[in-house]
């Protein structure tokens, strides 16, 4: 099996010669594609990118219909593991420990959000909320932080209702972005971190005044940035909107 004899195979299937023996293996598994492969284009050039599971038919009739020696070698090694896993393995590639970027960028920022004994911090208390908002759409980034729109508003109900005086005093403590974030640069900065009794008093205003009230305008603003569609907008809103007990559902 050699790269000018899969060339020739591709360039018959471009060419509309489907009647071979490879062609007839890639129309029964319901291949149906203009070609056998992906155009991509690298820094070296234009390289031809085949699937896997395409990969895998041209192996399966090279070791098994024409007898080669390199294909069958092949074929018992991904018949045994797969030929994506056997790929993954070859190139050092672990699937398992790649984030999407989005979900990175919280994750890391998570990592580094601390707090006092006996205080909770914006960010780590919001987690679950930003967590439903990032999986149906919100492009978590160092240009979408909500933690800090939710800290702003938060604070000025925190000082406009007195809450200390009921709750206890919040204090300042040190906070970091990841290093890759703009924000880095005047690590590490100041944020406030609330006493533990106003959890309660916190999850009522995010559920209550929060999401309904003021997180409209911050995902319109996002919008009016690009940073996403509208109909992205209106879709995530209802997906973070907490659902709310019937009369009859509270009564039992």
């Amino acid at each position: 099996m050699v790269p000018s004899a899969i060339t020739q195979q591709a360039d018959a299937w471009k060419s509309g010669k489907r009647g071979g023996a490879l062609a007839r293996l890639l129309q029964d598994a319901g291949y149906d594609e203009d070609l056998l492969y992906e155009p991509v284009d690298t820094e070296r050039g234009r390289v031809h990118a085949y699937t896997d599971s395409v990969s895998t038919i041209i192996i399966e009739y090279y070791a098994l219909d024409v007898g080669s020696d390199g294909a069958k070698r092949i074929y018992r090694v991904f018949a045994r593991q797969g030929l994506r896993e056997f790929i993954y393995r070859s190139i050092g590639y672990d699937p398992r420990s790649i984030l999407p970027p989005h979900w990175r960028e919280f994750h890391d920022r998570l990592l580094l959000a601390t707090a006092p004994s006996a205080h909770f911090s914006v960010l780590r208390e919001m987690s679950e909320f930003v967590l439903r908002a990032i999986q149906n759409g919100l492009p978590v980034s160092n240009e979408t932080v909500p933690d800090i729109s939710v800290g702003q508003v938060w604070g000025r109900h925190w000082e406009a209702n007195k809450l200390a005086a009921k709750l206890g005093e919040r204090q300042r403590w040190e906070h970091n972005y990841p290093d890759y974030y703009p924000q880095s640069q005047s690590n590490p900065q100041e944020i406030w971190v609330y006493p533990v009794e106003a959890l309660a008093t916190f999850r009522r205003w995010l559920d209550e005044i929060y999401i309904p009230e003021k997180f409209p305008s911050y995902l319109d603003r996002k919008v009016k940035q690009k940073l996403m569609a509208r109909a992205e907008a209106d879709h995530l809103l209802a997906a973070v909107t907490p659902a709310l007990l019937s009369d009859d559902e509270g009564d039992e």
